[in-house]
């Protein structure tokens, strides 16, 4: 909402003019329209842009999984991100687990995890059984 009301106030002198002509003629609806379409526009460009450019969710399972000792690919993380983001019914799955694993098995583990629980949930596995 900051960086919507940001950009709102530095288009802040086209928009007091486009109000000053759509309320001297009448068409006071019509500047709500205009306000409220930007408004809400704004917002979900920016939350997608956040979401997908700043701070994907793959990003914090990527850290916390490196955390344990395991190396992913950001295409890795983001096919294990499910079990960290509370996608599967606010569910979440620590994963703290891991750091009893050895270490070249860990990888291997992590990816039979989250199939078990993708087939748990009904959702695609990740993970074919090749990579595993």
């Amino acid at each position: 909402m900051i960086l919507v009301a940001l950009l709102g106030t530095m288009l802040d002198p086209i928009s007091r003019q486009l109000e000053t002509a759509l309320v001297s003629r009448g068409l006071e609806w019509l500047w709500l329209a205009v306000m409220w379409t930007f408004i809400i526009g704004a917002y979900i460009f920016f939350v997608k842009f956040l979401t997908k450019l700043v701070l994907p969710p793959w990003k914090t399972t990527l850290k916390y999984v490196q955390s344990f000792g395991v190396t992913l690919s950001k295409l890795e993380a983001e096919k294990v991100s499910f079990l960290t983001d509370g996608s599967l019914g606010d569910k979440w799955y620590p994963l703290d687990w891991l750091k009893d694993v050895e270490t070249n098995d860990k990888r291997r583990r992590l990816f039979g995890f989250a199939n078990e629980i993708a087939d748990r949930h009904g959702i695609n596995r990740p993970f074919e059984q090749e990579s595993i």
